[in-house]
């Protein structure tokens, strides 16, 4: 080996995780070395986030003149060069990939190795000709696309979100295998920009999202002439003379759909392969690291606070059953589906808190909103004077109980409750 480094942090990947690590880390007068075998900004800049936003911005600069007729404009149909479209979108990464770029982060004081990581040890890791022997380590590798053993999928040229953006001729006909966030955004780009398109999903679409967000975009996706086919499994894929056909079941029939290019958005897997995490004792399968405790309620609370509940209830979901004595994991997941209006999950899982800590008083709230929603007053009653006067100057607790008492009858004390939550908060009209 050439180098020994022996720094306070080595991050492995960088993409938009691994970078915001390092950064911050180095701004904070952390030691910090970053190892990336490929293109530094990983899947976000390169095959993500930033090409994508590219191509839906030409797209709707195309689908706005196909309608402009709405609006009483007529405009003769868009003329789309497909090349100039590449180019674009290539140009937008171009203007970004100096602030994930080797020379910036080595500005910042970070060492930027570009090289296979590998562990030699739990404390050693190995890069190219370099040791790296670091106090603490962040796997930050990010994933790539799942290929569906399909037969005959191998035998034609499909695509992926890190081929599709290298296209720069138009396509006649995109089949897309996979109706999640990747596959659909990139299907309704490309039927913008004037191909026909048809996306199949073995389940359902969009059920992890919030289903009345979802409601909207599908009828946007089918009144957009996409054809759509949920619940359904690809059997077969061949070549045929427009480029591929793929067979597939439709209720009781055999069909035989052709196109002239395929892409494969089934999901994702980490990239673990390499970095040989045997040897570092990290617990881990083909699929995913296994996170401890700490790290999972540190995931779900970090997804919680930046908006996103349905990756943070998954996680929430993974960690109580693995760690059902997880008490602030079931609060953080019963808030949320009190949130989501979900009253029967909100006491399933705040239940078991209470039985271990009956004076919870987080516990005792969300116990009383929840029955306080299905209108069951009593009950509601019984756990929001508790968790009132375990939170005296909560005005949530208060207007709760003051709500709560006034659907059992009981005004004057429900008045006097509400009046506590007011004066307890009184710039808040919502209480």
């Amino acid at each position: 080996m050439e180098e020994e480094l022996t720094p306070d942090l080595c991050v492995i990947g960088g993409g938009s995780g691994g970078l915001s690590v390092a950064a911050a880390a180095a701004q904070l007068g952390v030691s910090v070395v970053l190892v990336e075998k490929g293109l530094m900004g990983g899947d976000c800049l390169n095959y993500g986030c930033v090409p994508s936003k590219a191509l839906l911005a030409a797209a709707k600069r195309a689908e706005a003149v196909r309608t402009a007729s709405t609006f009483g404009i007529d405009v003769l149909e868009a003329q789309i060069d497909h090349r100039a479209v590449h180019d674009h979108v290539h140009r937008a990464i171009a203007n970004i990939a100096p602030n994930d770029s080797a020379e910036r982060f080595t500005g910042l004081g970070v060492r930027v190795i570009q090289a296979q990581a590998s562990f030699l040890d739990k404390d050693t890791l190995e890069a190219g000709r370099v040791l790296v022997r670091a106090r603490r380590f962040v796997i930050a590798t990010g994933g790539s696309p799942v290929i569906p053993a399909i037969p005959g999928l191998d035998d034609v040229p499909y695509l992926t979100n890190e081929t599709i953006f290298d296209i720069g001729e138009r396509i006649q006909h995109l089949i897309v295998l996979g109706g999640g966030p990747i596959g659909l955004e990139l299907g309704q780009a490309h039927a913008m920009l004037g191909a026909e398109v048809t996306i199949f999903d073995t389940g359902e679409f969009l059920t992890k999202e919030d289903p009345e967000a979802a409601r909207v975009l599908l009828k946007r996706f089918y009144d957009s002439g996409i054809a759509m086919y949920p619940n359904t499994r690809v059997e077969r894929v061949e070549r045929s003379v427009q480029g591929l056909a793929v067979h597939f079941h439709h209720g009781t029939d055999n069909v035989v759909l052709k196109g002239s290019h395929i892409l494969v958005a089934a999901g994702r897997k980490p990239n673990l392969k390499s970095l040989s995490l045997d040897r570092a004792g990290i617990s881990h399968t083909d699929r995913s690291i296994k996170a401890n405790e700490q790290l999972l309620m540190l995931g779900a609370l970090a997804h919680h606070g930046l908006g996103a509940p349905q990756k943070s209830k998954g996680l929430l979901d993974a960690l109580i059953n693995r760690y059902p004595r997880n008490l602030g994991a079931r609060k953080l997941l019963a808030s949320i589906y009190m949130d989501e209006g979900d009253s029967a999950r909100t006491l399933n899982t705040i239940e078991p808190v209470l039985r271990v800590r009956g004076d919870d008083p987080q516990a005792l709230l969300l116990a009383g909103r929840a029955q306080l929603a299905s209108k069951r007053y009593s009950q509601a009653t019984r756990y929001l004077e508790r968790a009132a006067q375990l939170m005296q100057d909560n005005a949530q607790a208060q207007a709760a109980l003051g709500y709560s008492l006034l659907g059992g009858g009981e005004a004057e004390a429900g008045i006097a409750s509400l009046e506590k939550a007011f004066a307890a908060n009184p710039g808040d009209g919502g209480v």
